[in-house]
């Protein structure tokens, strides 16, 4: 496989609340159809103004490590910045989160693992995979043209990396550059160290304290260093707080399950998430290493899985039709977003009055990463 497992890691976290759970008992008190779009707006300009943060502080930083000589960088740290802004999820009717297309998208495309193996990778297939399937906004590491800074010896580009977010992260992130290791860290996370360098210093002249943002599907004391501001309510998000609610009050997941089980797929489990890590199965299936923090409640995958791009795209749509019929059989997408009013939408409201101050205070602060720009 061509991706490396601390990128695919990342994306993993930053997409986990983006893929939000499930379910809520029916007893329990549902916000009004109205409240579930004065939240949803609410989440979307959020959303908006995350993104804004993220560009303005980027190109500070840039600004900052070309004043230390280094004029080529790294293009995929601005993809990785765009990973970050994925953060609170946004109510959608019908929804089921590990079948993150339409139904006839994955008919044509399966789930796309088999245009990024690494046969595939970069071609145009792949491409335009990525362009259907990422969120709007986020570029896809495939289409960047990082040839300049690999050119760059390894010491170049281990300096560059110590400009832009200090040398602890650099060593922790990319050290295997200069032969050093954080021997305390196995975690196949990145970012776990709290950023310096010029990261830290247009954080600190914008006014932003560095914050720890868990993972707990990685482990307990898991997590990334971000200098996005978390807005009010997504602690609990971030922590899989209300995903343990809504997993022990779930209806209806059992039956998807013996559903699977029952189309030949294994017996599946949902994980701490109350999601289905299927990407993950089809990567293993196609003899990747697994990703042990993400693998909780896969089935073995099997081992006779065509090894052509065109026939393990067929196998692939197999895999992702029988879900969908058993999504059919079992109306898990109409429990979905019931958990939204019920779980999601409640906790939310609950910041609605914070979360308008929150968003003067970013507005703020875009102004001052403006104003830094055009001195």
């Amino acid at each position: 496989m061509m991706r490396k497992a601390g990128i695919a890691a990342l994306a993993a976290l930053t997409g986990l609340a983006a893929g939000c759970q499930f379910f809520q008992s029916e007893d329990e008190a549902a916000i009004s159809d109205e409240d579930l779009e004065s939240v949803a707006a609410m989440l979307t300009e959020q959303s908006e103004l995350t993104a804004q943060i993220a560009e303005a502080q980027e190109r500070l930083i840039l600004d900052c490590v070309e004043r230390q000589g280094h004029t080529v960088h790294d293009g995929y740290q601005s993809v990785m910045w765009g990973f970050g802004t994925l953060e609170d999820p946004i109510p959608d009717a019908g929804s089921v989160p590990w079948l993150t297309l339409d139904r006839e998208e994955h008919a044509e495309w399966g789930f796309g693992v088999w245009t990024s193996t690494m046969d595939m990778y970069g071609s145009e297939e792949h491409l335009e995979f990525e362009e259907l399937s990422l969120p709007e906004g986020l570029e896809s590491f495939a289409t960047v043209d990082n040839s300049e800074f690999e050119a760059l010896s390894d010491q170049e580009r281990f300096d560059w990396y110590v400009a832009y977010y200090g040398r602890d992260r650099a060593v922790a992130d990319n050290g295997y550059l200069i032969g050093e290791f954080d021997v305390e860290s196995d975690s196949v996370l990145i970012g776990t160290v709290e950023p310096g360098g010029c990261m830290g210093e247009v954080a600190e002249e914008l006014g932003i304290e560095p914050e720890f943002e868990p993972a707990p599907d990685f482990g307990d004391d898991a997590g990334t260093w971000t200098t996005i501001p978390q807005a009010p309510g997504s602690e609990a998000v971030a922590t899989g707080e209300l995903d343990e609610r809504v997993v022990e009050e779930r209806s209806g997941d059992r039956e998807y399950l013996d559903c699977l089980e029952e189309a030949g797929w294994g017996r599946w489990e949902f994980n701490r998430r109350g999601s289905l890590e299927v990407w993950q199965f089809v990567d293993s299936a196609y003899g990747s290493d697994p990703v042990e923090e993400l693998s909780d409640g896969l089935p073995e995958p099997p081992s006779d899985v065509p090894s052509g791009a065109e026939e393990r795209r067929e196998w692939e749509i197999g895999l992702a039709g029988d879900m969908w019929d058993c999504v059919d059989r079992t109306g898990i997408d109409q429990e979905h977003h019931r958990a939204w009013k019920s779980v999601y939408g409640p906790h939310f409201l609950e910041f609605e009055e914070e979360a308008y101050a929150w968003q003067e205070d970013m507005r703020d602060l875009i102004d001052r990463a403006q104003e830094m720009l055009g001195s």
